[in-house]
């Protein structure tokens, strides 16, 4: 269960993302002689969001549509997962939903194409966009895109 803290069009965020390697980020950062984490996060309704996930990265580069079933991401929701929100460390992050046609949130996600489970790597050639319940259908398979 997340806690919302605001709502957000998929154009107020992903021009943000930073869609560079980590390593890059860092050496860029000495560059500029900033830290990483004032490069990284940014405010949004006054909580820090860090924009330099592979999730945020892969909507930025594939598009916010699920591969399977074609559900658009319509927009990101500012959230902290309760369990993990505490006033001290509240760690809020955007996920993206789409409506479906009963008019419910659906959340979109990132798929590994070859599951880490069965030898995929972490990084975004291996990754597509899907929503959560084909996500959950397709489980540990290797299918990818429509059917």
């Amino acid at each position: 269960m997340y806690l919302r803290a605001g709502i957000f069009t998929v154009q107020e965020v992903l021009p943000f993302v930073i869609d560079r390697p980590r390593g890059q980020i860092k050496l860029e950062c000495k560059k500029k002689n900033i830290s990483y984490r004032d490069f990284v996060f940014k405010i949004w309704s006054g909580h820090p969001v860090k924009m330099d996930s592979l999730r945020y990265q892969l909507f930025k580069s594939k598009e916010v549509v699920c591969v399977k079933c074609g559900i658009e991401g319509k927009f990101f929701a500012l959230e902290c997962c309760k369990e993990n929100c505490t006033q001290d460390n509240p760690s809020y992050h955007f996920n993206l939903y789409g409506i479906d046609k009963n008019g419910a949130e659906v959340l979109i996600t990132k798929d590994h194409i070859i599951p880490k489970s069965k030898g995929g790597a972490n990084h975004l050639a291996n990754m597509q966009v899907m929503c959560s319940p084909c996500n959950q259908e397709k489980d540990n398979s290797l299918q990818t895109t429509k059917e």
